[in-house]
């Protein structure tokens, strides 16, 4: 999976414009070479002048590339996310979200 991302100084609107073209709800936040958060459309439509600094929440649920399906909707549910930043020996390569875990065959129930 393609990896989506901007920085903290970027403009909410201009995120958004990349996250629409992409045809992604959310977007990666590197600073400095390391994940700062995850930000979805929603949060940058409502403040588009701002810079996604602004709308960053910085708490961040992740999980391993061997985590089980079961595991990551645990995760999600327990975290109360739709999508989870996935690494595979400390490297950041991908996401995972809800939508994914249900064309897993995830059921709804596990994802609160």
């Amino acid at each position: 999976m393609r990896i989506i991302a901007v920085t903290p100084p970027r403009r909410c609107a201009d995120a958004d414009r990349i996250a629409a073209r992409e045809g992604v709800h959310r977007l990666l936040v590197i600073d400095g070479g390391r994940l700062a958060d995850i930000v979805c459309r929603r949060d940058l439509q409502r403040s588009p002048g701002e810079r996604v600094r602004t709308v960053m929440q910085h708490d961040i649920a992740a999980i391993d590339a061997a985590t089980g399906l079961g595991a990551a909707a645990a995760m999600m549910r327990a975290s109360g996310v739709g999508c989870l930043p996935v690494a595979r020996e400390g490297r950041l390569v991908g996401t995972i979200t809800r939508g994914d875990l249900v064309r897993a065959g995830v059921s709804a129930e596990k994802l609160g």
